[in-house]
């Protein structure tokens, strides 16, 4: 494979071979690693730092064996970059999809929120899970809640991929900050792809228009339409 020990990875013939070993791509990592490597070998030769989410693996907390689209579990890892933005160039230059993963895929359309995983610990919810285990450093939390324990992995994500508004503004800051839900700031035209791409996969692709395309005033979420609404009066300038 082209890629070097320790490369993100989403297939096993992508990792090299070095001293005349075949790496593997690692099902919890999502890294190309040698095959004799233990779990604490792993975290040794491939170190990932908290405060750098270009050194995290995928996090998956169960094994991820899919090699090829359409990767279904994607959904036990909780970095959402694997696999849509894991492996630059991976089918093509410029491009990171893997070979006949649409964009539109569940596997890709992943909001940038805090985990459901957390009956794994009996609590419902992450600010549970913080006062219960004394912060988010403890068994991972911050990995399930990049929300609530303030990570760089909802900034570093939406800032890289969606759009600012007029204000110079991403969606994620609007939601996180002013409280603004994802359905009224997909109201106002806002680029909501990376924050609130859970509410795009509801409402585009074949659940709603063979084909996909874009959304409709009839479609809806949680009872709202995504339709701008304006009152306006002949002279006045509105945006």
């Amino acid at each position: 494979g082209s890629l070097a020990r320790c490369g993100r990875c989403v297939s096993d013939d992508l990792c090299p071979i070095i001293d005349g070993a075949q790496y593997r791509c690692n099902q919890l990592h999502k890294k190309c690693v040698a095959p004799k490597w233990s779990g604490t070998e792993v975290a040794e030769n491939c170190p990932e730092t908290r405060s750098n989410p270009a050194t995290w693996g995928a996090m998956c907390k169960q094994a991820c064996l899919d090699q090829s689209s359409p990767f279904g579990c994607a959904g036990r890892c909780m970095n959402e970059d694997f696999p849509c933005r894991w492996v630059p160039g991976c089918s093509g230059e410029d491009d990171w999809l893997p070979f006949s993963l649409p964009q539109i895929s569940s596997a890709c359309l992943r909001s940038c929120v805090d985990h459901d995983l957390m009956a794994l610990w009996e609590v419902d919810d992450c600010a549970k899970a913080q006062k219960a285990f004394g912060g988010c450093a403890t068994n991972s939390i911050w990995q399930f809640c990049p929300v609530t324990c303030a990570t760089s992995e909802c900034p570093d994500r939406c800032n890289r991929d969606e759009a600012a508004d007029t204000s110079g503004l991403k969606c994620w800051q609007h939601v996180e900050r002013d409280g603004v839900s994802c359905t009224d700031a997909m109201k106002k035209g806002m680029d909501c792809h990376c924050k609130c791409a859970g509410t795009y996969l509801m409402v585009s692709g074949t659940a709603f228009r063979k084909g996909g395309g874009a959304f409709t005033w009839r479609d809806r979420v949680e009872k709202k339409g995504l339709d701008v609404q304006m009152n306006v009066s002949a002279g006045e300038t509105f945006s």
